[in-house]
């Protein structure tokens, strides 16, 4: 597992505000950097770009503070540290992303939606941690071949 993380990885250890917090402003950083991707290849830099930009970094920070807090309360809810709690988080972030358009069907599809993409995102991110690298052909360094027979005629 990884010790530098900037969010802690063991949610039931986690401190809910500081790591809502902690999303928020990586939310609100990918809310202004998606609103330049957004308008910069259409529009160039423009003042319309600069007056969205606050709202879709609050709109990020938000979602992104929900769902952390949401995945932290699920830990510590159910007492496990595992990656159902980002699935619970993805949904009910997903349900607010749907609930801005105002139909309680596309909230719900949206739920379902996060909830699983987070619920799969944080499955793979577990998986991969304890799990060896399996051994590949493909791996790199390759021992030297001229080493190998220099071995075998001592």
């Amino acid at each position: 597992m990884h010790t530098n993380s900037f969010f802690n990885e063991n949610l039931l250890e986690a401190d809910l505000v500081e790591e809502s917090t902690k999303a928020a402003l990586v939310g609100g950083v990918a809310g202004v950097g998606s609103q330049f991707a957004k308008n910069w290849w259409l529009t160039g830099l423009t003042s319309t770009v600069l007056r969205h930009a606050p709202a879709r970094a609050g709109l990020f920070a938000s979602v992104s503070a929900i769902y952390m807090s949401s995945s932290v309360l699920a830990a510590k809810l159910r007492g496990q540290n595992d990656y159902v709690n980002h699935g619970i988080g993805g949904a009910v972030g997903g349900f607010v992303i749907g609930s801005l358009s105002k139909s309680l069907q596309r909230a719900v599809a949206q739920s379902a939606l996060v909830g699983v993409l987070s619920l799969a995102a944080a499955f793979s991110y577990e998986q991969s941690q304890h799990h060896e690298e399996p051994k590949s052909f493909f791996k790199w360094p390759k021992p030297d071949a001229f080493e190998k027979v220099a071995s075998v005629q001592k």
